[in-house]
Order: structure tokens, then C-alpha cells, then sequence
């Protein structure tokens, strides 16, 4: 039987292949040793970001909001010839090893026992209004 070993999830593979798709269209503007500017040719001539791969920063938001490389940083990847990193730029919540450690470290999800609850007596539920007082008060003009 044959063991398949995934570094990342399913999902985090969706977004990543998706991206990487679009990646090859961009063109990429080397800076320096590590900083390079890449700009899709259909858009503006502003329209560009900016990849550093020695500080590890970028200014497309994708990656901060997703969690995967975005097309530019694959870009950069791919013209690098550094495609085989490409899971380390990844966010640790879609790497499958560290999912697994922790998953494998806990025991499992621990309840609190009632009797082991204190009731916080400073918390008040606000004052309860019934359905016709409700629709009263909404209907009234402003």
C-alpha cells in the first residue's frame, strides 16, 4: 500500500493551484538581489507589487488574508527557479504535519464541569419586552 503524503490541505491546495494558474502572465521587474516588482500586463502601469523574498514581505494582501502565496510571489518563485519552496511560504494552519501535532499533542476539547462554575451575578440580561410593546414602539413616527 502506497502512503501519500500531503504538505498541505486540500483546500490550501485549491487556493495555491488557482493562484498559480494565473501566474505566468505576469512579468516580473528585478530590483535587486531579492526585491522584484511584478505587474499584470493588463493593467495599469501603477499597478504593480512588490516581492521581497530576503525580508519575506509583499504588498498584495492575498497572502495575509488567505494564507497561501499569491500569483506575484509565485511569480517571483517561478522565475527564481524556487517553485520547491513553495509550501514554506505557506500558513502553518494548512500544513497537514503541524495540523496533525496538534491534534496528536491534545487529548481532546475539555468541558467545564457545572459544578466547577462560578455565576457572575454583574452580568444582567437586558430587560425583556413583549412582542406588542415591541411592535408598538416601531410603529410609532420618528
Amino acid at each position: 500500500m502506497r502512503t501519500i503524503h500531503r504538505i498541505i490541505t486540500p483546500y490550501a491546495k485549491q487556493l495555491l493551484d488557482a493562484q498559480q494558474a494565473l501566474a505566468p502572465r505576469y512579468k516580473i521587474f528585478e530590483s535587486t538581489a531579492t526585491v522584484v516588482y511584478v505587474k499584470d500586463p493588463e493593467a495599469s502601469a501603477a499597478a504593480k507589487r512588490r516581492v521581497d523574498l530576503g525580508t519575506h514581505s509583499w504588498t498584495c494582501g492575498f497572502m495575509l488574508q488567505m494564507g497561501v502565496p499569491c500569483r506575484h510571489y509565485i511569480r517571483v518563485l517561478m522565475a527564481r527557479n524556487l517553485m520547491a519552496s513553495i509550501h514554506d511560504a505557506c500558513s502553518d494552519c494548512y500544513k497537514v504535519d503541524d495540523i496533525n501535532r496538534t491534534w496528536e499533542s491534545n487529548k481532546g476539547i475539555e468541558l467545564p464541569i457545572a459544578d466547577q462554575l462560578d455565576r457572575d451575578t454583574s452580568i444582567k440580561a437586558p430587560p425583556r419586552q413583549s412582542w406588542s410593546s415591541q411592535s408598538a414602539s416601531n410603529s410609532k413616527p420618528r
